[in-house]
């Protein structure tokens, strides 16, 4: 038996060097980034327009909200003084008679409840120019407005 004693000849792909693996191994992670990298801008935009999305709706059911609001006060304010009008140009009304001016003012203070500082200014200067309100007709014709809601009222730079 024969021992042949040749030498192998080596290449460099037969020996792995830490360099080359850790080079691997980043080029590896770099690919895999770079493919996960698409869903993940996807993932984060979509978030950020949802966030915005959600705020933009927000905001317009508040405008929404606010517009019902202002509508259904101006609504009110509106058959008040045309319901109150109806009611002072009748032949029958008498302002004299206590059921006449129990019904007025049962709609004033109920209407006085759900308006705005400014409206609650106009409803008072319009008894007030109805005769409702006035200090120079009878005590039995004048409108009571005790207990009424007068919070925010004021007639600083008003026209009467």
């Amino acid at each position: 038996m024969k021992l042949s004693l040749k030498s192998r000849q080596t290449s460099s792909n037969d020996f792995d060097f830490p360099s080359e693996k850790i080079g691997g191994h980043c080029l590896k992670i770099s690919k895999l980034l770079l493919a996960a990298l698409p869903s993940v801008v996807f993932g984060v935009f979509t978030i950020i327009f949802t966030i915005q999305q959600n705020s933009t709706a927000n905001k317009n059911r508040q405008q929404d909200q606010r517009q019902s609001d202002e509508l259904s006060i101006r609504s009110t304010f509106e058959n008040y003084i045309n319901d109150i009008s109806k009611l002072l140009l009748d032949t029958k009304f008498n302002r004299s008679n206590p059921e006449h001016l129990l019904h007025i003012r049962v709609k004033t203070l109920t209407v006085l409840r759900n308006v705005d500082a400014h409206r609650k200014r106009d409803i008072v200067l319009f008894l007030y120019e109805s005769r409702l309100l006035r200090s120079d007709v009878m005590p039995n014709e004048r409108l009571s407005l005790k207990d009424a809601d007068l919070n925010g009222l004021e007639f600083i730079g008003s026209s009467t």
